[in-house]
């Protein structure tokens, strides 16, 4: 009686490994594998008081976050802004206070803060780094 409860057990336990992984209908894509990545391009920084705009090249990456959803976004190795949630090509900041705004189009992307309720704002404009 021990051989054949002991047999069930181990055919049970074959049979839940069978039905996972990536071939079962559970398994998920990470859809942010798509858009993660260095891309390079350029900063401008405009201030309306005292024209023209100060522009910089840049490089950003984009990078996953372990929890949720999360897109890491840093500027010349700076990770210091807050992290945008991502689904379906759209990005949502987790930031409260003057949120910023990611879009992503074909292989670029475009970034927009103003950081105050002042006359300043922040753009990047890049391209992938291929």
């Amino acid at each position: 009686m021990r051989k054949v409860v002991f047999f069930i057990c181990i055919l049970g336990v074959f049979a839940c490994k069978k039905n996972s992984g990536p071939d079962s209908g559970d398994y998920k894509i990470d859809e942010r594998d798509s858009i993660i990545g260095s891309y390079s391009g350029i900063s401008i920084f405009f201030n309306r008081d005292s024209p023209p705009p100060d522009t910089n090249l840049i490089v950003v990456k984009l990078k996953k976050s372990g929890t949720d959803s999360l897109i890491i976004l840093c500027c010349n190795n700076d990770c210091s802004e807050p992290p945008f949630k991502y689904h379906n090509y759209s990005f949502v900041s987790t930031g409260t206070y003057h949120p910023p705004t990611l879009k992503y189009h074909h292989d670029s992307l475009i970034y927009h803060r103003e950081p105050s309720l002042g006359p300043i704002t922040i753009d990047y404009l890049c391209k992938r780094i291929r």
